[in-house]
């Protein structure tokens, strides 16, 4: 509930309260998806946003993007190595970038999502279609890798 006060007068008179209900709702079923959409739609004083695409964080892709960044940050470290003329010889530390510093503002994650339940009425003829096609997903993974080398000839 927020107040909206007056806009005349003297004093903080509350001329009137406006309230919101916010249900969130994470589907996987796109059946499930189009028919909780349609009914949501039809319903008066209701307003839906979204829905927002992300994979689960149990699928492969997210396993792959990890795979993929350690053979790159050892390639890379080898690479280096030869560049001294030496090889490498251990791995010291390996670690999601980020992983156990603050980080700075968090960032929704984008799950499929509806917001419903908005105070004020929304013409119908305003609405825009909602487009339930999913998005193309990019999958990025980041790590710090530290490896040792043999002593190079310098």
């Amino acid at each position: 509930m927020s107040p909206e006060p007056t806009r005349h007068g003297r004093g903080e008179r509350v001329r009137i309260y406006h309230g919101a209900v916010r249900l969130t709702a994470e589907l996987s079923d796109f059946t499930a998806l189009g028919e909780l959409t349609t009914r949501l739609a039809d319903l008066e004083l209701t307003r839906v946003d979204g829905p927002w695409w992300a994979l689960r964080p149990g699928s492969p892709a997210h396993r792959e993007a990890r795979r993929q960044a350690v053979q790159e940050a050892v390639q890379r470290a080898r690479e280096y190595a030869e560049a001294l003329g030496t090889s490498l010889t251990a791995l010291v530390e390996i670690a999601d970038v980020g992983l156990g510093r603050p980080q700075g503002s968090s960032q929704s994650r984008g799950r499929t999502r509806m917001v419903s339940g908005h105070g004020a009425s929304v013409e119908r003829d305003e609405a825009a279609p909602l487009d339930l096609e999913p998005e193309r997903q990019h999958v990025h993974a980041q790590l710090d890798a530290r490896f040792t080398v043999a002593p190079p000839r310098l």
